[in-house]
This record gives C-alpha cells, sequence and structure tokens, in this order.
C-alpha cells in the first residue's frame, strides 16, 4: 500500500470510527422513568446529599450522571438531562442538581 493510500484510508477510517463511538446507550425502564419524571431526576437523588461520595452507586443513577470533585474540569455546556453530584473537599456529596 503506497502512503496516499494510506492516508486516504486513515481519512475514511477516523470519521467512521468516531461514528461509532457516538452509539446510545438504550436506557433501562427505571431510567426512562426518572428522566421523564424530574428532567435529569436530581429531586429523586436528594438522599444522598451528605453521604461519602466513596459509597456512591453509580449503577443506579441516570445514565448522564457526572461526578464533580473539587478543582475537576467540566465542559460549562447545559444539559438538562444530566445529573451533576457535587462533592466537597471532605469526599461527601454537597448538592445535586441538573446540568
Amino acid at each position: 500500500m503506497t502512503l496516499s493510500k494510506a492516508v486516504k484510508a486513515t481519512a475514511v477510517a477516523i470519521p467512521l470510527l468516531l461514528l461509532a463511538a457516538c452509539k446510545t446507550v438504550p436506557l433501562t425502564p427505571e431510567q426512562e422513568a426518572i428522566l421523564q419524571s424530574e428532567e435529569c431526576g436530581a429531586p429523586t437523588f436528594q438522599y444522598l446529599v451528605g453521604t461519602p461520595a466513596d459509597n456512591l452507586n453509580t449503577d443506579v443513577l441516570p445514565p448522564y450522571t457526572r461526578v464533580i470533585y473539587p478543582f475537576s474540569a467540566v465542559t460549562m455546556d447545559y444539559n438538562p438531562m444530566r445529573l451533576n453530584v457535587y462533592v466537597n473537599e471532605e469526599g461527601f456529596i454537597t448538592r445535586l442538581a441538573c446540568g
């Protein structure tokens, strides 16, 4: 294979790989109910405030959840279906919010 053919093959393969990475995961009925009742389900999980983040079971949280620790880099885009779990420097969950 010549260099130009390799470059062309790579130029075609990279976008296809990126599209494959965008595959969505189907929601369970429980997760779908949470997302439909409140955009991200934050009110459902308020009982977690004050608990250690180490004990957080991410399997029960909505699929678009992100746990934000102090000094974490996070995107500033607003996603109403994303649940943000904020953790303080001591490792405890301080609040949950959509975004």
